[in-house]
């Protein structure tokens, strides 16, 4: 998850994400081993705190799977650029 331009006004409701992970069917779930945040900022990093928690509360794991990313290079450590699927308007440096 790209989050470069997260600010407080465009902030997703953390009952929002709460709800998505009580209606995610658990075996689909499981199948996201890792999340990668990439470009993380104050306010998104001050949100996240808030998602983790309710995550754990609903049975999931999300800080263990979560991974902070904040350059390109530390893209590169653990992922191969050249097996990541973009869409057509996107482009890497």
């Amino acid at each position: 998850m790209d989050v470069t331009a997260e600010i407080p006004v465009n902030e997703v409701p953390v009952e929002w994400v709460t709800n998505l992970l009580r209606a995610l069917p658990r075996a689909k779930a499981e199948n996201c081993a890792m999340i990668y945040h990439y470009n993380v900022n104050t306010p998104y990093r001050r949100q996240i705190r808030t998602i983790f928690r309710n995550a754990k509360h609903v049975g999931y794991d999300m800080e263990g799977r979560s991974r902070f990313l904040r350059g390109l290079e530390d893209v590169q450590r653990f992922l191969d650029l050249t097996e990541v699927k973009l869409s057509e308007n996107t482009s890497i440096p």
